[in-house]
């Protein structure tokens, strides 16, 4: 009877699966510091004590062991008809063996006797295996094996013209003493051979190494032996299978305990089941460790609550501790806040129960301290200062010899100054200046306002027709408003002080200086026989104005009409280019950043190197704003012409970092003038056409 089969074992435990959320590491808000928080990390989880208590379990997934594999020499001539492979996995002295009994029947269809030459030669790991031990026959008579390169052995065999010889090769290996084993045939070798072959492999166990303790099968398709033997059996008949036939079961003295363990039903009895398949969670992988991880969760946490509060639990919280400890680093090598998080409170319950001289007491507080130092590097990376000054209580809270207080009480003050600054950035001076003093708006710690972007954002909207262009600049400022307000209204008294062309009307809204961050606006109107190129030479050439002076500058457009006929072409082109503009901003951005980069390589200490922090992050936080401008920053163009009764029109956006571009819209149109006077002529031609027939009649 054929079964499928992934996972077999069970256990009579009284306990259950308590509810276990998946956790994933995940993003937030980006600060300034965000790199060196994420270096930060890295370093310290590579500080942390090595081994399968921190790292990933290191899963051994089920594979070949050091049997050995027959085939023919190349150049040879034998055709394989069948092979079995008969296995007997024997538990004998605490020593587990797997005893192999390989049959390969081969074919000479020759009609003449011929000599096989074939090796054989270890699979897998050789080191198990001893060359010495493996005897070879031909027809029950022993085969001559000399040494070939490495471990492999060379033998000689007389087949018969038109007949058959049955080739035995035995041997035994050992399955090592790990918490679980694996037997897995090679079956790649039979690949060697010609001929259409058939495949038997039988695995015989022992009563120990019930069905119960077995982990996987594969591949499917497997069917059990007699009912008087416990084993496996996979048959194939000129197929061979792509997975090598394996299976992997608990090792018998593990399951022993496991057994044992499970029977003694006492507290002790549930703390060793849960070390026992915490063990087995770090040997194994895929769905097998989930399901061992969820018994030893299981285990500890029945046996916790059994024992109440106290030193009685203190045992299985430091179980539940080591185990969530061995997936504090997920699979992709970054930390797992959810459960270095349970990993820490289980490590302060464990703590609170050992007695003070207790060594375990010691190893929990560590556990708890370095699990408090990774939330609180997430935390500052996410940029949640209140919950990282709460981790920084905790932190202090602890024994002395536990935490570096000097090394903390410099790290709150580093905190509060990055919340401060937060603070400062939403506007909440008082809030700031109350966590870190005066020094945090110190002028001296921040660029001078000539290096810093008064605006965060332009948007500027041309509309181009036939009789006017028309500008709309929307400044968006930085900061409380108040200098970019007036910095601008500065600069429009500028223009309009050099005299504005004829026609030229010139809107600056609001016009009071301190309006707070409301977006500015600045309305032109040019008429089309007018060009204020000259008076965007009147624009200061600082940075701030690079947008305002950039696009007065290609405010002409060229306007062209053309008449054919009874038709109107009309044709509008306007050229636009901001990449000046982003290289100021560019080049803003880069002196404040280099001038950063030169404070934080300057040597300081104490009080003088919280405040070059505070100056460090200034600085940048200035370069971002000059860098966000660019990204920030745009213009749309629209070009506009009638087009009888309705007004035609074409629109284009441009980015700061965009190249050149040449914007260009025609259209035709009737010309009513040349159409009126064509009907005038129609008709006057018509009448005289009349007036001619008539007198001719």
């Amino acid at each position: 009877m054929k079964k499928q089969l992934l996972v077999r074992f069970s256990l009579p435990v009284q306990s259950r699966v308590p509810n276990v959320p998946h956790f994933t590491a995940h993003g937030g808000p980006v600060q300034s510091i965000r790199r060196l928080l994420l270096f930060g990390i890295g370093v310290l989880l590579t500080l942390l004590p090595a081994g399968p208590a921190l790292a990933a379990p290191e899963m051994q997934a089920p594979g070949n062991q050091a049997f050995f594999a027959l085939s023919p020499l190349e150049g040879t001539r034998g055709e394989l008809q069948t092979h079995t492979a008969d296995i007997t996995v024997a538990w004998t002295d605490g020593v587990l063996t797997a005893a192999v009994d390989a049959l390969y029947r081969v074919y000479n269809g020759g009609a003449d006797p011929i000599t096989l030459l074939v090796r054989v030669e270890p699979q897998s790991d050789a080191a198990q295996a001893d060359p010495g031990a493996v005897t070879l026959l031909a027809d029950g008579v022993p085969v001559a094996l000399e040494a070939g390169d490495g471990a492999t052995l060379i033998g000689r065999v007389a087949l018969p013209a038109d007949g058959r010889s049955d080739l035995r090769l035995r041997y035994a290996v050992a399955l090592g003493d790990g918490p679980t084993a694996a037997v897995g045939y090679d079956i790649e070798h039979l690949r060697a051979w010609t001929g259409e072959r058939s495949l038997r492999v039988a695995l015989a166990l022992p009563a120990l190494i019930t069905p119960s303790s077995w982990i996987e099968i594969t591949p499917a398709g497997w069917s059990d032996l007699t009912d008087s033997e416990n084993g496996i059996k996979w048959l194939y008949d000129g197929v061979l299978p792509a997975e090598p036939p394996t299976l992997a079961f608990i090792h018998p003295a593990i399951w022993a305990q496991l057994q044992a363990a499970a029977a003694a039903d006492s507290p002790e009895g549930q703390r060793t089941l849960g070390d026992l398949y915490r063990t087995l969670y770090v040997a194994t992988a895929g769905d097998s460790a989930a399901r061992f991880y969820a018994q030893s969760l299981a285990a500890y946490t029945a046996g916790a609550e059994a024992a109440g509060a106290g030193p009685a639990a203190a045992p299985f919280q430091a179980g539940i501790a080591a185990l969530y400890r061995t997936r504090v680093v997920g699979d992709d090598g970054q930390s797992a806040p959810g459960y270095v998080q349970l990993m820490t409170e289980a490590a302060r319950a464990a703590a609170a129960g050992f007695a003070p001289d207790d060594p375990r007491r010691g190893e929990m507080l560590r556990w708890e301290q370095e699990g408090l130092q990774l939330q609180l590097i997430q935390s500052r990376e996410l940029g949640d200062w209140i919950g990282a000054l709460s981790l920084i209580e905790q932190l202090t809270a602890l024994p002395p010899a536990a935490v570096d207080q000097a090394a903390l009480t410099q790290e709150r003050r580093e905190i509060e100054v990055q919340q401060a600054l937060q603070l400062l950035e939403q506007g909440d001076d008082r809030a700031a200046l109350a966590l870190v003093g005066e020094e945090i708006a110190d002028a001296q710690l921040a660029p001078t306002l000539a290096a810093q972007s008064l605006f965060a954002a332009w948007h500027v909207t041309m509309t181009v027709s036939t009789g006017a262009t028309e500008l709309l600049f929307v400044a968006q400022p930085a900061g409380d408003g108040s200098a970019g307000h007036a910095a601008l209204a500065e600069q429009v008294a500028r223009l309009s002080d050099a005299g504005l062309p004829r026609g030229v009307k010139v809107d600056l809204s609001p016009r009071q200086e301190a309006s707070g961050t409301n977006p500015i606006r600045l309305a032109l109107t040019i008429p089309a026989d007018q060009s204020i190129d000259p008076l965007a030479t009147l624009v200061s050439g600082d940075p701030q104005w690079a947008m305002l002076r950039s696009v007065l500058a290609q405010a002409t457009p060229v306007r062209e009409q053309a008449n054919r006929f009874l038709w109107r072409e009309d044709l509008l082109r306007q050229t636009l280019n901001l990449a000046p503009a982003a290289d100021q901003w560019a080049a803003a951005a880069a002196n404040l950043q280099r001038t950063a980069v030169e404070m934080e390589a300057a040597p300081s200490a104490g009080e003088e190197a919280l405040r070059a922090r505070i100056a460090v992050i200034n600085y940048r936080n200035a370069a971002a704003l000059w860098e966000n401008l660019a990204s920030n920053s745009w213009v749309i163009t629209t070009l506009r012409m009638p087009g009888g009764a309705d007004t035609l029109s074409r629109t284009w956006l441009t980015t700061a970092d965009a190249p050149a571009q040449i914007m260009e819209y025609s259209a035709q149109t009737l010309n009513r003038q040349r159409l009126l006077i064509v009907a005038l002529l129609g008709a006057i031609g018509l009448l005289l056409f009349s007036l001619l027939l008539w007198r001719l009649l």
